[in-house]
């Protein structure tokens, strides 16, 4: 979503885009969508798995993460759309005995909940009232970023990984094309989405507590840069 920022972030900001060629600003006249937030975990707290069947926005299927397994550590995974357009669908597959949450937030307008039922079941959240949704189609470039914190003593990090690294950790960014950029706070660890991408994408991330992050960058699922720090962490790649 295009979010108020605060004056002294717009500034950083402001200054890491002007030094990227692959990052613009925001658009004259661009389409506004909402950001999809949704967040998975346990049910009861502690630790739970699961997979990320489906993933839609705006009649567009993200499939990179079909074949990830994800484990909350004590809190949640954060996967976020930017810039894509409604109805918005996800199907969770349970992984395991832990009952998996997947909470569904867009501020100001929807906010659902839904839980698995056991082993091997799945969940679907969605915000359209219609059932089924039209079949959709996968993007024509899927851009995704990866953030997380990397644990004590360790430079790297997965969100899908065998270590997700440190649950919770702020941190704030921005995510974008020559044409739109997209301003972002959250958690770690989290998956980003940017819909309608084109000519190239930056990632821009910073710790809210000036410690370690470390961020991936991938199209159509492959790896096209990564960089770890506690200062500006920042990927891009052509598309």
């Amino acid at each position: 979503m295009m979010k108020p920022f605060s004056r002294v972030l717009a500034l950083v900001a402001a200054g890491v885009l002007t030094a990227l060629a692959g990052c613009g600003e925001t658009g004259s006249n661009p389409v506004l969508y909402p950001e999809v937030q949704i967040q998975i975990g346990a049910d009861q707290g502690g630790t739970a798995q699961f997979v990320v069947d489906t993933l839609v926005g705006g009649g567009v299927l993200y499939t990179s993460l079909s074949d990830e397994t994800f484990t909350a550590l004590g809190g949640t995974v954060n996967f976020f759309l930017e810039g894509a357009a409604p109805p918005y669908s996800i199907q969770v597959r349970q992984v395991g005995d832990a009952t998996v949450r997947v909470h569904l937030l867009i501020t100001g307008s929807t906010d659902l909940v839904r839980t698995t039922s056991g082993a091997d079941t799945t969940v679907t959240v969605q915000t359209a009232s219609t059932t089924p949704l039209p079949s959709p189609v996968p993007p024509t470039v899927e851009v995704r970023a990866d953030v997380c914190a990397p644990s004590t003593g360790f430079g790297s990090c997965s969100p899908s990984g065998s270590d997700p690294g440190v649950f919770g950790r702020p941190f704030t960014g921005t995510f974008g094309d020559p044409f739109t950029t997209h301003l972002l706070s959250a958690n770690t660890p989290a998956v980003y989405f940017l819909s309608g991408a084109r000519d190239n994408v930056s990632g821009v991330f910073q710790s809210t507590q000036k410690l370690d992050l470390f961020a991936q960058l991938f199209t159509n699922g492959a790896l096209k840069d990564s960089q770890a720090g506690t200062g500006n962490v920042v990927v891009r790649a052509d598309l």
